[in-house]
C-alpha cells in the first residue's frame, strides 16, 4: 500500500526556510508533497524555493493575521493527499 502525505510547512521570514525543504527532500520516502504557505514574507522565500525546482512543492500565499491555524488550514485544503504531516 502506497502512502502519499502532504507536508504542511507555514513559514513567514524564517532563516531556516532552505533547511527544512532540505530535509523533506532528502528524506527517503518520495511519496509527499510539499506546501509552503507564506505570510508574505519580507525576505524573498520565493527565490529559495526556486533554487531546487522540485515538482513536489508548490508555494502559496495567506495572510494569516498572526494565526498561524489558518495557514495551516490553508494548506489542508490545498492538499491532495489523505495524511497531512506539519
Amino acid at each position: 500500500m502506497d502512502v502519499n502525505f502532504s507536508i504542511i510547512m507555514p513559514n513567514y521570514n524564517s532563516a531556516h526556510l532552505k533547511r527544512a525543504i532540505s530535509s523533506v527532500i532528502d528524506q527517503t520516502y518520495d511519496k509527499w508533497e510539499l506546501i509552503i504557505i507564506d505570510d508574505f514574507s519580507s525576505n524573498y522565500p520565493e527565490k529559495i524555493i526556486d533554487e531546487f525546482k522540485h515538482n513536489q512543492i508548490r508555494f502559496y500565499k495567506c495572510n494569516n493575521s498572526n494565526n498561524i491555524a489558518r495557514s495551516r488550514n490553508f494548506g489542508i485544503k490545498k492538499s491532495n493527499n489523505d495524511w497531512i504531516a506539519f
